[in-house]
């Protein structure tokens, strides 16, 4: 039973908390209040949401690599840090896959879902600092 009411305490931490973030879509937060509180929905909502973060880093990530304005030593360390944020996103996947119960499949998904817009905003400022966007 303290699992349970942990779970639904944890899940409506994590609800609340993803309302409040800047760099997710409205669609998102939309599509979250939509899903009545019903975990496949929700997790609905996070793959949507996810897909469009990563097509957002990845096209930043083609402007940084692309332009002729980043010296190619700011482009290998960006390179390399992409790879490692890849090791530690992986990482922490892993572990909410560990843990069993259908909310904790939207803890993890959420868990993954905020790293990916993190490492956004971060290449973002990237970009912003050497001019790639303006």
């Amino acid at each position: 039973m303290k699992k349970i009411i942990c779970a639904a305490v944890c899940g409506a931490a994590l609800f609340s908390a993803s309302a409040s973030s800047a760099e997710l879509s409205a669609d998102y937060q939309k599509c979250l209040d939509e899903s009545g509180g019903v975990t496949a929905a929700m997790l609905d909502c996070v793959v949507t949401e996810s897909e469009i973060q990563d097509k957002e880093l990845n096209r930043i990530y083609g402007l940084l690599m692309k332009s002729p304005d980043v010296e190619q030593a700011t482009k290998d360390k960006i390179k390399a840090h992409q790879r490692a944020w890849i090791k530690y996103r992986n990482s922490a996947y892993e572990i909410f896959q560990t843990i069993e119960g259908t909310m904790y499949r939207f803890s993890g998904a959420e868990n993954d879902l905020q790293i990916l817009v993190r490492q956004v905003t971060f290449l973002e400022s990237i970009a912003y600092s050497t001019g790639v966007l303006q």
